[in-house]
């Protein structure tokens, strides 16, 4: 045989070599040998398509492990190509799904996507105690997806598992458009039984399953044409099973164990109404929908806002009134266009008239008849009551203070409330000092304006989402990133010398050379261990105006300077000036 060295880019080629395999079928010679093939890597899943041969008496490499290896039935899945298998087994497992959600309240389906660059090529499904299992190769599709299979990932009580799996989320609805309505990704999911350990799909498998995961195929080429190998239809399968497997283990631990912290927070429940504060003012009046990584049967579960994974440290809530309806929405739906709507825009046109909002933006809603005001404004109350933790995380309650108790001419008030008093007038305590709680019919500013001598706390400032939002205006990938944080960062805050010479030598000692760069993706190590706090707004209005400048004369940096950077620093500046960093 003569050697096929092709030196193309697969574009050019794939042409090319779907007509090479059909003239050596013509002539004869429908074998074709790895050998002609070995050194056009970019090209062998175009040639495995079209000359299978290629796969005879291949033996895929295998990790070596102590632990035993998953191994999967005959029949524990059934591999389908075309529409027409498709819609035979969406049909007969809808039944199934339908008794589920019957019985349940929910139905978990496991999946997991393949792809490259431009694409999902395999989906794997698994529906909870349904056999077969369902290995789809859309191959020749299109973005069209099967209606019945696509119906069931799309029904409201279908709760979609897997490891990571808002990138399979994701690549569903990039190609095909489906609309997934529930998410638990048993990576978070896991972190409430242990909270320090792996969560990588090899290292949940090993702890709760007792199982090694192989992942040598992870980098494959899954364009291939059907029918795909069987040792890569087993990988993709193994890696649906056992987040099932996995999920299924760790909900009945804490349902034995008790265990509630995947749940809401005691006060913050569906239907809770709260203040939302958006620029240190109270913005709106809502009712809590969903917590990410809070709701659910079992808890642990994050729901899909249009395009958006309302994970850790987000929520949607649902507008009841509006104080400021020309302050932006935290988050754009897909349905609302490219420019960002106000509040007051998002609560006429909005349908259902639900936003995405970040979790420290939820404030408790303090019934005036219930709490005395302050001249401050502001009251200390429990911390899960009134707000949550940016971590998502719910932590203990303090015991309250024994109150001694009034006598009432008309009738002795039952030492626990009702639940529906409960609902509306939140406990307040008087031992935590670190959460606000909002009284919205008080006349009073809530912004704390500066009085131009006292420097606010770290804590009541907030002043990191500034941060934030400058990340989101260079790109992550920005290489003048972490030096343009570092010149912000000045700007705005004190920050102490020694402490921070410190914690670069520290640093250092372990190997880490770009003490700003570590601060980009570290930022609570550093402000744990060195002292911060903002300056006063007109000094970090002035040192913000003058960085600006800076980075329009400096020829290394003014190539990174955008009309939108330099809004930004206006905007951040004119903030400072009114208190509002």
């Amino acid at each position: 045989y003569s050697r096929f060295t092709p030196n193309k880019s697969l574009h050019v080629l794939i042409n090319v070599i779907e007509a090479y395999g059909q003239v050596r079928r013509n002539v004869g010679q429908e074998k074709l040998l790895r050998m002609e093939v070995d050194n056009g890597a970019h090209d062998v899943a175009a040639h495995i398509s079209h000359s299978p041969s290629l796969l005879n008496d291949v033996v895929p490499f295998r990790d070596r492990s102590d632990l035993p290896q998953i191994t999967l039935e005959a029949d524990s899945y059934r591999y389908i190509v075309n529409k027409t298998e498709s819609s035979d087994y969406a049909l007969a497992a809808l039944s199934h799904v339908q008794e589920m959600i019957r019985k349940n309240g929910q139905c978990r389906v496991a999946v997991d996507t393949e792809y490259d660059a431009t694409q999902m090529h395999v989906l794997a499904i698994v529906i909870e105690d349904y056999k077969p299992a369902a290995l789809v190769h859309p191959y020749d599709w299109g973005d069209t997806f099967e209606p019945n299979m696509r119906k069931i990932l799309e029904l409201d009580d279908v709760l979609i598992i897997g490891c990571h799996v808002i990138v399979d989320v994701h690549k569903m609805r990039g190609r095909f458009g489906i609309r997934i309505k529930r998410v638990r990704d048993i990576r978070r999911y896991c972190l409430h039984d242990d909270p320090n350990q792996l969560t990588g799909l090899r290292d949940l498998a090993a702890n709760y399953c007792g199982l090694h995961v192989d992942k040598t195929l992870q980098q494959s080429d899954w364009s291939i044409k059907p029918p795909l190998p069987k040792f890569m239809q087993d990988y993709v399968m193994n890696d649906s099973f056992l987040p099932m497997s996995i999920d299924t283990i760790l909900t009945g631990k804490f349902v034995n164990a008790g265990i509630t912290s995947a749940q809401y927070p005691p006060d913050l429940h569906p239907g809770t109404n709260v203040i939302i504060k958006i620029g240190g003012k109270a913005a709106a009046k809502a009712s809590i929908v969903s917590i990410g990584d809070h709701s659910g049967k079992d808890g642990g579960e994050s729901r899909m806002w249009g395009r958006l994974y309302i994970g850790a440290k987000k929520a949607t809530v649902k507008l009841i009134s509006v104080m400021l309806p020309g302050v932006k929405v935290p988050f754009q739906h897909e349905d609302w266009g490219r420019g960002k709507l106000t509040l007051g825009e998002a609560f006429n046109t909005s349908k259902d008239r639900v936003i995405a909002v970040h979790t420290s933006q939820i404030h408790a809603l303090c019934s005036p008849d219930r709490v005395h005001r302050r001249s401050s404004g502001t009251l200390p109350a429990d911390k899960n009551t009134t707000r949550v933790e940016a971590s998502n995380k719910t932590e203990g309650r303090d015991e309250p203070e024994k109150q001694p108790e009034k006598p009432s001419p008309v009738r002795d008030k039952p030492d626990k409330p009702s639940p529906s008093e409960q609902l509306e007038e939140p406990t307040v305590r008087q031992n935590d000092k670190s959460v606000e709680v909002i009284d919205v019919d008080s006349d009073e500013e809530v912004v704390e304006v500066e009085d131009g001598n006292v420097i606010r706390s770290r804590v009541k400032s907030d002043q990191w989402h500034e941060f934030d939002n400058l990340r989101s205006v260079l790109g992550k990938k920005c290489p003048a990133l972490s030096a343009i944080t570092r010149l912000c960062r000045v700007a705005t805050t004190a920050i102490n010398g020694k402490e921070e010479d410190a914690v670069v030598a520290v640093l250092k000692k372990k190997g880490i050379d770009e003490p700003d760069e570590h601060f980009l993706y570290n930022r609570e190590y550093h402000l744990k261990r060195v002292r911060s706090p903002p300056r006063k707004g007109a000094e970090a209005s002035e040192y913000l105006l003058q960085t600006l400048f800076y980075l329009k004369t400096n020829e290394h940096f003014k190539e990174y300077l955008t009309p939108d950077l330099e809004k930004f620093f206006e905007g951040w500046a004119l903030r400072c000036r009114q208190g509002r960093y």
